[in-house]
């Protein structure tokens, strides 16, 4: 059975939206399990240093761990920002010598295809130059003079 465009279309769509769901559920089930996990965590954690710091000292504690690990967090993303608007600069006078090159290449084109456009035009297949319009053959004088277009008596 051959399924025509219209149903191979659908068909990837049905397919794409039932894997992205699947990956949607088991992500947030995932996280929902990160969530339970870190408050249990941080419960148990509490629980073990009120003998030995008081309830108030080890929720301090807990307050610091979660300080330190809030800062490691922002500054390793500004780390990798860093990095990438390094990395970024270092490939600028690359993509400026590319622009560059393509606005040379397009103008060649746009020469080319305008000059092929000018010897078709043209009635003999050649290019006439501004020279060439402005004389006029028949009359051997420029095409703006008195007379221009009527011929030479005969000597």
């Amino acid at each position: 059975m051959r399924l025509s465009f219209g149903q191979a279309l659908t068909t990837f769509f049905v397919d794409a939206t039932r894997k992205a769901r699947r990956r949607v559920i088991a992500g947030a089930i995932v996280a929902a399990s990160l969530v339970a996990a870190a408050i249990e965590g941080t419960s148990a954690a509490r629980h073990a240093l009120e003998p030995s710091l008081g309830p108030v000292g080890a929720r301090l504690v807990l307050a610091g761990a979660f300080v330190l690990i809030g800062t490691g967090a922002v500054l390793t993303l500004l780390w990798a920002e860093r990095r990438a608007e390094q990395r970024d600069a270092a490939r600028r006078p690359y993509a400026d010598g590319d622009a560059r090159a393509a606005i040379l290449a397009e103008a060649i084109s746009l020469g080319y295809a305008l000059g092929r456009d000018f010897m078709k035009a043209s009635p003999d297949g050649q290019a006439a130059s501004a020279e060439d319009e402005a004389f006029d053959r028949s009359a051997d004088r420029p095409a703006s003079s008195p007379g221009a277009g009527q011929t030479r008596p005969a000597a």
